[in-house]
């Protein structure tokens, strides 16, 4: 969106998400919605897995099946990191 000041302002923004937190900061508000769904599910008697996931999506955007794939998708990328790594430092060692 665009604003446009008429007198001169002071905006302060704040970027919450970076991609060093991503992953922490969505386990992080998926696991606090899940509580509140949690409870809001036991409150009216809902013992469904899927509505469960369904509120817990529209709530936070994501649910447990996407936070779980999110997860593994990081722990992939972290050990392929430390592999690629490693074999670089193996190819450097051959060419001395």
């Amino acid at each position: 969106h665009e604003v446009v000041n008429v007198e001169e302002t002071l905006s302060i923004n704040h970027n919450f998400v970076t991609s060093a937190n991503v992953d922490r900061l969505m386990v992080s508000v998926v696991d606090i919605e899940r509580v509140a769904v949690d409870n809001e599910c036991q409150s009216w008697g809902i013992t469904a897995w899927d509505a469960r996931e369904h509120m817990l999506r529209g709530c936070a955007g994501l649910d447990m099946t996407a936070c779980f794939f999110l997860l593994v998708s990081s722990l992939l990328d972290a050990i392929l990191t430390v592999c690629s790594s490693k074999d670089d430092d193996d190819d450097d060692d051959l060419l001395e």
